[in-house]
């Protein structure tokens, strides 16, 4: 995109990930572009831009190794919550460390779900049991694995979510609700088919 617009939004893919490289001092001419020390002015700038094409790249894939370079905890959890790709949403929660941010994401309710960019009830279990399986309290973790085990509707992330707990009661409980959901799938089914 050169004279029109940022570099990491160019339409060329391997133009967008040099131009992320550049930021971060990874690319080709590395050696004028060295990592400086955190609060250099030059570090702020770079994580200024590196926060701009994290938030509003074109692909999906850059704003993801955009997101990886980052540093700042309260940016990296609204990227986390809002981003519109589960994939970015995920890689954003993968580079968090602040535990009360990640706590946060973890505990995301259905009601945080339906005003976060009018996505619907499963959209953010995958970042949700990233933050949860980055927790240093793993009563938290064990927590947010059970809602999703028991709440989600997509039964992919009620399995992974269930392999995850401990507490042999609770995969007890999950176990039955699986049965009852599967018992209740199979009786409308045989319905709707002898209409």
């Amino acid at each position: 995109m050169g004279l029109f617009g940022a570099a990491w939004n160019s339409s060329n893919r391997e133009k967008a990930y040099r131009a992320i490289d550049k930021l971060t001092g990874e690319g080709k001419d590395s050696s004028r572009n060295s990592p400086l020390a955190p609060d250099s002015a030059k570090q702020h700038r770079r994580q200024k831009k590196l926060t701009k094409a994290a938030k509003s790249a074109f692909r999906p894939e850059i704003r993801e190794k955009a997101v990886a370079k980052l540093t700042d905890q309260r940016t990296l959890a609204g990227i986390a919550k809002n981003d519109e790709h589960g994939t970015v949403r995920d890689a954003a929660a993968r580079v968090l460390t602040d535990q009360a941010l990640l706590t946060e994401i973890a505990r995301m309710t259905f009601t945080n779900l339906l005003t976060s960019a009018g996505r619907g009830r499963d959209a953010h279990n995958s970042v949700r049991m990233v933050a949860a399986g980055r927790l240093t309290d793993k009563a938290i973790a064990q927590e947010v694995y059970h809602d999703i085990a028991k709440n989600a509707n997509n039964s992919i992330a009620r399995k992974e979510a269930a392999r995850l707990l401990t507490d042999k009661s609770v995969l007890r409980e999950i176990e039955k609700q699986e049965q009852d959901h599967l018992t209740y799938m199979l009786v409308d089914a045989f319905t709707k088919k002898s209409r």
